[in-house]
């Protein structure tokens, strides 16, 4: 079966800005919002048997694994709802650059999805960018705590936001090993546009530990990343908007955010 033409109005284009920074998204759009596809249909995607009109997604269909490089698309510019039933595949997801110019010599079907039947749903990227997620770390010895501790206030420092400073001696101990002992901490999410050859408005969710401002989670692991990622997972299931109308999405001035 032959699949239906692939959206041209989503592929990067010779002169756009190669990198679409949050704070200009949210100069022109305050309520900008990015989406994400769940492949299947509501009933599939969205649990609301908690009655008085609230709704969660699953967690099976938006597992712990993908919270680290969490795949969207900025919505309220060129990209639609219908966008949604096609994704990249094989070269056409390979990351864009502004001097690759317009790629439709990417659109062959081996390189993009389609799936008939999807849910899309959304949020805010205010409430997502650098939001606080709490962690525990483990550490056997205090001279590692110590030199993490110390990254995590360089780069609390660097965020502007504050660390509570912790001591050797009244940190816990760990109730399964009593060589361990438990310390505190707050890394943060952020969306990073991540254009792709056959999408320019691709955008990452990203998790980045407390001692690290530079480079976010290439994977969840078991440990403090996936208490990390629970945390991220479990805002994304339970605040989010179920997009069904072009009317829901917040409209951007796309001309003050890329070059066309």
């Amino acid at each position: 079966m032959t699949k239906p033409s692939y959206p041209k109005e989503i592929l990067p284009q010779q002169g756009w800005v190669q990198t679409i920074q949050v704070k200009d998204i949210l100069k022109t759009c305050p309520l900008a919002m990015l989406g994400h596809l769940l492949v299947g249909t509501c009933k599939e995607c969205i649990d609301d048997t908690a009655g008085e009109g609230m709704e969660f997604i699953r967690r099976d269909v938006l597992p712990l694994k993908r919270m680290a490089n969490l795949s969207c698309s900025l919505l309220g510019t060129y990209f639609s709802l219908p966008c949604f039933h096609f994704l990249p595949d094989n070269k056409g997801k390979e990351p864009w650059k502004e001097s690759v110019g317009v790629s439709e010599e990417m659109l062959s079907e081996q390189n993009y999805s389609y799936y008939p039947e999807i849910t899309v749903v959304g949020w805010g990227i205010r409430a997502l960018e650098s939001r606080q997620l709490p962690y525990p770390r483990l550490f056997a010895k205090k001279t590692e705590f110590e030199v993490y501790q110390k990254s995590a206030v360089d780069v609390a420092a660097e965020r502007n936001v504050e660390i509570v400073q912790q001591e050797w001696a009244e940190l816990l101990e760990d109730e399964q090993n009593k060589k361990m002992r438990v310390a505190d901490f707050k890394g943060e999410t952020r969306c990073n546009h991540a254009p792709t050859l056959l999408n320019y408005w691709h955008f990452t969710i990203d998790l980045y530990a407390a001692n690290d401002n530079d480079n976010p989670l290439k994977k969840i692991s078991k440990g403090w990343s996936e208490k990390m990622a629970t945390n991220l997972q479990d805002y994304l299931c339970r605040t989010f908007v179920h997009l069904t109308d072009e009317a829901q999405v917040p409209r951007i001035a796309y001309e003050h955010i890329c070059e066309i």
